[in-house]
């Protein structure tokens, strides 16, 4: 098991004007991460590879319902943090858990990829979180890296096939 650290700050200098801070995700923000995945390129779309929280109704639903009082009694939840750069939401990372599972997708918009905003959104999301799963694209050896850098390690290789 891992443990992870409280994070020191909740910002991060990327570059001479540009501050990125982390947050938990506002109930209003749901649709904007929603938005900022059907809107990104079909690469990133593949890349991200675990949309669970957009494409089935059911974590949608507990999306929503884990920001009310409801949370409490819901058979599970999702927890959710997003990257803001002035204002606007350039990443997002969630952790679904039901039961003792735990899995983790994150997502950093075109543009923002390669300058530490998704290390910054796994250092908060992880806190306090033991034994969180997440899948990767093969290919994709930035994600692994910064994987790798928070303890996460290869237990199976999965192989998608496809006929058209």
């Amino acid at each position: 098991m891992i443990t992870y650290q409280e994070p020191s700050r909740n910002f991060i200098k990327i570059k001479r004007n540009m501050t990125i801070t982390v947050e938990r995700i506002r109930f209003s923000e749901i649709r904007v991460i929603r938005h900022l995945y059907r809107s990104s390129s079909e690469k990133l779309k593949q890349d991200f590879n675990s949309p669970t929280i957009f494409t089935n109704r059911k974590w949608l639903l507990f999306t929503y319902l884990s920001h009310t009082p409801i949370r409490k009694i819901l058979p599970a939840r999702v927890h959710v943090f997003v990257a803001k750069s002035g204002g606007e939401i350039v990443g997002f990372c969630y952790i679904t858990e039901k039961g003792n599972q735990r899995n983790l997708g994150i997502m950093v918009k075109e543009g923002y990829q390669g300058k530490g905003i998704g290390d910054k959104l796994m250092n908060t999301a992880l806190v306090g979180m033991e034994d969180v799963t997440l899948s990767v694209m093969y290919s994709n050896e930035r994600a692994k890296s910064l994987y790798r850098k928070y303890g996460f390690k290869t237990e199976n290789v999965i192989e998608y096939m496809r006929k058209k």
